[in-house]
Parts: C-alpha cells; sequence; structure tokens
C-alpha cells in the first residue's frame, strides 16, 4: 500500500504544470491614445502598471469603468 501512496505522490510531483503562451506584438499604431477597461478580475497593481508601461510611450491612457463593456 506504501508504495503505491509514494508512486501517486511521485507521479502527481513530477507532472506539474506547464503552460506555454505565445504573445505576438502589435507593432507601432498609428495613434498614442489607449483605453482600458477595469476589471476586478484583474490583480491587483496591473492596471497602475499597464498604465505607466503606456505614458512612458507617450500615449494617453482613458480608464474605463467596468459597465463601458455593456
Amino acid at each position: 500500500m506504501r508504495k503505491y501512496v509514494l508512486l501517486g505522490l511521485a507521479v502527481f510531483v513530477v507532472s506539474g504544470c506547464s503552460i506555454t503562451q505565445t504573445v505576438n506584438p502589435v507593432g507601432n499604431l498609428a495613434t498614442s491614445e489607449v483605453c482600458i477597461i477595469e476589471s476586478p478580475q484583474v490583480r491587483e497593481g496591473f492596471l497602475l502598471e499597464l498604465k505607466n508601461v503606456h505614458q512612458t510611450k507617450n500615449a494617453q491612457v482613458h480608464v474605463l469603468g467596468s459597465d463601458a463593456t455593456t
């Protein structure tokens, strides 16, 4: 019985989680204006960092409330 528990534990540890993601950059846009829709599902601090990144690239950033999608 102990052997099966150890085997199950080993399989669980070795399997892990490996997510791969490919992101293609948008490139240069003709506008320097960005609208961001707030979402409570996004991690705290992400909105602030997203705004900062766009502002360092001299983009005008508008943050819209989550009700803007309706």
